[in-house]
């Protein structure tokens, strides 16, 4: 099969990612072997290709986001056929999804919506289970006691599918941050009640539309730079949920007061065997909402063919900080 490889850890500046012919993946009794149709570029795909290295005369093929067809079944699979069109996420520790072919564990699966397209059915799945990890307990409930949050980057890809899902599921108040006028449009699209700037006061922002303090908080990029306002406007006994590494917690000191961390792996559940089939579950419920019209695809940037190319291009709009929605690659065939 053709694949987007790389060896050696690399910036933008020595772009390495090459598309090259490489063995088609092997498949364990729970996998399927799907035909990738398209798939989703994310942050943590650049962050594991500035920072991580193949073993000697390896590769790593980057992606963990995906929709595609069906076209072989393991022996221990269920609920799948020949066929079927599907999406998810796959296993961070195997092969991704920059390919023509992808071997996935079919407990992280779901069929694809029905009323989406592939390139919009592979923007929802990483994102999707990434946010509601991350802002509800481990079976996908709002923590007690909580009826407003603030989500911090809520013109990315992880934001807007969690503005919509809580604005479709609850009645949370839901308060998003965005930066420029094309990003506040974006969020207030997605359903967010109120927009406030991260780069300004963020808590004389909150106080204006009526809130002293939130009793969540869910940040999506750059929580160390934001944290100084964070412990301010964070309710006592509040949740604050991150799914970037924690550094920004060092910043917490002996006079913080008590508050919740919820740090989300997307991985977690299938890397530990801690019932993956959740997210499954998840997926297949999340399209009943996509196709009942309450929650729509967070695809923004749509560009075609599995090329050196396409990928830097998407690559390098993730690094710039200012991508909007997420980033796909269509018609990978």
């Amino acid at each position: 099969m053709k694949a987007l490889i790389y060896q050696n850890a690399n910036t933008l500046d020595d772009f390495a990612i090459k598309l090259a012919e490489v063995t088609d993946p092997t498949m364990n009794d729970n996998d399927l072997l799907i035909r990738v149709k398209s798939f989703s570029v994310n942050p943590g795909d650049t962050k594991i290709r500035r920072a991580v290295s193949a073993p000697e005369d390896g590769h790593i093929i980057l992606g963990w986001e995906f929709s595609g067809i069906v076209i072989k079944t393991g022996k221990k699979t269920k609920g799948f056929t020949v066929g079927d069109e599907v999406y998810g996420v796959g296993d961070v520790s195997r092969d991704g999804n920059y390919a023509e072919l992808v071997s996935v564990d079919y407990r992280v699966v779901a069929h694809k919506p029905a009323s989406l397209q592939f390139y919009e059915a592979a923007a929802v799945p990483l994102t999707s289970l990434t946010a509601l990890g991350a802002i509800l307990d481990e079976n996908f409930q709002p923590y007690p006691n909580v009826s407003s949050i603030l989500i911090i980057g809520g013109s990315g890809g992880t934001g807007s599918i969690a503005i919509q899902y809580l604005k479709a599921q609850t009645n949370l108040k839901i308060i998003a941050t965005a930066y420029g006028k094309e990003s506040e449009e974006w969020v207030k699209s997605m359903g967010a009640d109120f927009v406030v700037d991260h780069f300004g006061d963020v808590k004389q922002q909150l106080q204006d539309i009526g809130f002293h303090q939130v009793d969540q908080i869910f940040s999506t990029s750059h929580t160390a730079e934001h944290m100084h306002w964070i412990l301010k406007v964070l309710s006592p006994y509040g949740h604050l949920s991150l799914i970037e590494s924690p550094e920004a917690l060092s910043q917490i000191t002996p006079n913080t007061f008590a508050f919740s961390i919820h740090w989300q792996m997307i991985f977690t559940r299938i890397l530990k065997e801690y019932h993956p089939e959740l997210q499954s579950k998840f997926l297949n419920q999340l399209s009943s909402l996509i196709d009942s019209g309450k929650i729509k695809t967070t695809a923004k940037t749509r560009l075609i063919g599995l090329s050196e190319e396409t990928i830097k291009h998407a690559h390098t709009l993730i690094e710039s900080g200012k991508s909007i929605g997420k980033i796909v690659i269509d018609d990978i065939e």
